[in-house]
């Protein structure tokens, strides 16, 4: 059987993101055969070499891969001090330790993919991969066609240029407009800081699509199983996105911050409402004794994405 890196073998069996298991290893926290490993570089065989982290033998997990249609006011974290709702807790019937791959800030709703699978949260998480991701969010006011132009064209925020493409005018009433947009660059709270720059905050927001992959009609809260095409089509667009040099190369791309422009790991219930980044992707060290994860019923289902979003108060 072909050997396999030291960390990558570790993300495999969901021990955290690469970057991660890189640090368990140099942390001295790693045994292969019994003999502490503290250097990268070291290839193990699955079949016959002894892996411990901490004492506990890590054993490949069979990979999984799950579509979650996130509520409001839930965490995309592994731990979270307050004690709040996190993404990993709606599904409490998965055996493997899962972790969500990219992020969706605790104000926003719509699907986020959980994986125990370390390569596909790193396509997922990572700039450089320039996966698209699509929204419908309700501002305020009424969005005019040049104001859809700017939007496209590009604003500038205080960490550069950003921008929303394929924008499309949904619905407009008196108060308010119901909009679709695609990022692919990867920023904090990207969509809601681009509107609030040409004079229309987001009351409401919800991912729909991931690439070719859509909400359809997941409810809040419920999840199904990603089937093997669409994990596959998820690693192509990292594939395709990672060789091109991408129209618009955000500041955080260099920096190797986490992708999507909703991200934000929630400081706390007395935080504002600008979030920071969370740089681990909640892809934490796999330890031992905090096993028991809380984690509500698969419901499957596939159509195009409507155009629906119910109308939203302000602190939706």
């Amino acid at each position: 059987m072909p050997l396999d890196r030291l960390h990558k073998f570790l993300a495999h069996a969901g021990y955290g993101s690469r970057r991660a298991c890189e640090k368990l290893i140099e942390q001295g926290r790693i045994t292969v055969n019994g003999q502490v490993v503290a250097q990268m570089g070291v290839k193990v065989d699955p079949t016959a070499d002894q892996v411990r982290c901490d004492g506990e033998i890590v054993r490949k997990e069979r990979y999984v891969y799950f579509l979650l249609h996130k509520p409001r006011n839930v965490l995309c974290t592994s731990d979270d001090q307050f004690g709040r709702t996190r993404a990993i807790d709606l599904l409490s019937k998965i055996p493997q330790r899962l972790y969500t791959a990219g992020r969706l800030d605790s104000d926003s709703e719509g699907i986020v993919v959980l994986t125990n699978d370390g390569e596909l949260s790193q396509y997922l998480t990572h700039p450089r991969y320039h996966i698209p991701r699509t929204y419908l969010f309700r501002v305020r006011g009424q969005v005019s066609a040049d104001t859809v132009k700017t939007i496209e064209g590009g604003v500038r925020l205080t960490d550069g240029p950003a921008r929303i493409s394929r924008v499309r005018i949904k619905k407009v009433d008196k108060s308010a407009t119901l909009l679709q947009g695609t990022i692919s660059e990867g920023r904090n709270r990207q969509i809601r800081r681009v509107m609030s720059k040409v004079g229309h905050p987001v009351i409401k927001l919800v991912r729909v699509q991931i690439g070719d992959i859509s909400l359809e009609d997941l409810k809040p809260g419920h999840y199904r199983k990603l089937t093997p095409d669409e994990v596959q089509h998820l690693k192509d667009l990292a594939r395709q996105g990672e060789q091109s040099d991408g129209a618009l190369r955000p500041a955080a791309a260099a920096t190797g911050a986490p992708a999507d422009d909703e991200d934000g790991r929630d400081p706390g219930p007395d935080a504002g409402a600008a979030a920071a980044p969370d740089p681990s992707n909640a892809n934490q060290p796999r330890r031992p004794k905090n096993r028991g994860r809380k984690r509500p019923a698969d419901n499957p289902g596939r159509k195009t994405p409507g155009d629906g979003l119910a109308p939203a108060s302000s602190d939706d």
